[in-house]
């Protein structure tokens, strides 16, 4: 049975996948485990320092104790107005999202309070404060996210730091821990923050097997793409756009009819802006991605590939909520920025190993000609291009 830290811990920050029930609508907010007066203990422990606080900014008892339990209900109607509003763009998750911006607004106050020394609310402040940063560890915890974990920790000892000896002192922290997430984003090769899969397995016993992964499509040269892997005997999983397959359904649906899986790879394709993205943002790209597959091919994807392989630190977490594996590469000839075929292979060539993850794009000037290429040179060197068990075509499409 979860403890209080684990069960709010999951409130806070809920994940982005679950679903209420009609149930939920009427009960009071706890988990399996959690007894319903440690929710009300705690929402009058909230309610007392939101009225100590307002005594605190007014300065009055006679008017800070009507205004402080004015505040108190405003802002539990405002948060769930913006929860309503959440729920819209994701069904059956509005129920969540009030509480998490309840926390964050009472986070907020408890932080105001603290800088300002107030007499009556800073004494509560503290362990509110306190409990609040439990939760998130004990979140971050619960989802094996240690490299997330351990930034995080980083971010309040420079904080801790800033406010006993100055910025001169926190700043290396600060700079430090930046340039950690920093190159964990952008650079596929750091894996602090994200479990990706970035080899078909490991060892000298591996058999002379490649997967082969195709990023952007659908696009004009997909049935090309197709019949060439046709031609070779060749199985690859494609990264498709949920924005293109939504225009062209049935060129997904052939991928998937000829035994080929499909993958995540967003919904519009943010290559500008991904790696700088809001889990929120992130979740909105690969839900309707998801939606629009299962309607349209049918299949469950249960790979993703970010846009240009951005991986944020917080993109892990993101994906265990839709259950969607993380893949990577190990071998990749730059056929996305690049226009000589000949110098992509020699990359690719270069790389390739039993147990690759080959990374190719469609919709360019050398796709095809390069995939071509990269199957003969396969073939003559006695490579087979398979899909790893695991990773097929989940239930409801074509394999």
């Amino acid at each position: 049975m979860p403890g209080p830290c684990t069960a709010l811990g999951r409130r806070w920050w809920p994940s982005f996948h679950e679903r209420s029930t009609s149930a939920d609508a009427v009960q009071a907010a706890t988990l399996p485990g959690q007894h319903a007066g440690e929710v009300y203990g705690l929402a009058i422990v909230v309610f007392a320092f939101q009225m100590l606080w307002s005594i605190d900014v007014i300065g009055s008892w006679w008017l800070g104790v009507p205004l402080g339990f004015a505040l108190y209900h405003v802002i539990a109607l405002g948060c769930a107005a913006l929860g309503s509003i959440w729920g819209r763009w994701f069904p059956g998750q509005a129920y969540h999202w009030p509480q998490s911006l309840h926390w964050w607004a009472t986070g907020m106050m408890a932080w105001i309070s603290v800088r300002a020394s107030f007499p009556l609310s800073r004494w509560l402040a503290w362990p509110l404060g306190c409990f609040l940063i439990l939760n998130l560890v004990a979140w971050l915890v619960e989802r094996r996210a240690w490299g997330l974990l351990v930034f995080t920790c980083l971010h309040g000892i420079g904080f801790v730091v800033w406010q006993k000896a100055g910025f001169g002192m926190a700043w290396p922290i600060f700079v430090g821990t930046h340039v950690g997430m920093l190159a964990e984003t952008l650079l596929p090769r750091f894996a602090w923050c994200h479990r990706g899969v970035r080899q078909i397995g490991s060892g000298e016993s591996l058999e002379k097997e490649v997967w082969l992964t195709i990023d952007d499509g659908p696009c004009d040269d997909t049935e090309a793409i197709l019949s060439m892997l046709e031609r070779y005997g060749a199985k690859a999983t494609f990264f498709l756009i949920g924005e293109r397959v939504a225009v062209r359904p049935a060129w997904a649906q052939a991928i998937a009819s000829r035994g080929h899986a499909i993958g995540n790879h967003t919904y519009r394709h943010p290559a500008k802006t991904f790696w700088s993205a809001p889990p929120w943002v992130m979740a909105r790209e690969i839900a309707q991605t998801q939606a629009c597959l299962e309607q349209h091919v049918p299949q469950r994807p249960q790979c993703f590939r970010g846009p240009v392989g951005f991986t944020p630190p917080w993109l892990q977490l993101v994906l265990d909520s839709f259950q969607l594996r993380l893949i990577g590469w190990d071998a990749r000839g730059f056929d996305g920025v690049g226009n000589d075929a000949d110098k992509a292979l020699r990359r690719l060539q270069r790389d390739i190993r039993p147990g690759s993850i080959i990374l190719l794009h469609q919709g360019r000037p050398m796709s095809v000609p390069l995939l071509e290429a990269l199957l003969a040179w396969l073939d003559a060197e006695g490579f087979r291009s398979v899909i790893p068990k695991g990773f097929e075509n989940e239930a409801g499409g074509v394999s």
